[in-house]
């Protein structure tokens, strides 16, 4: 990903990123960080096999509960919105 092009707004949409296994370290940390920069990037997707965990790390993280959509079929993921 060419970070100096996206920061610099030249890009128009966002990016979307997907992160695996959000309740480690490093995937709470990147959350963590990624969240204030929510106006250029924004996490898309987030997995990890303890979905209660991830959705209590995404609150705690103060990410809005109205856009967490925990999904365990296809059809979960075919219905959430684009913002979601």
């Amino acid at each position: 990903m060419n970070y100096e092009n996206l920061l610099k707004g030249i890009n128009k949409e966002n990016a979307r990123i997907a992160i695996i296994g959000a309740n480690g370290g490093f995937g709470y940390t990147f959350l963590n960080q990624l969240y204030p920069m929510k106006d250029k990037m924004f996490a898309r997707v987030v997995c990890d096999i303890n979905i209660d965990k991830s959705i209590d790390v995404l609150t705690d993280l103060e990410y809005p509960k109205e856009r967490i959509f925990p999904c365990k079929t296809k059809a979960d993921i075919d219905a959430v919105p684009s913002d979601g």
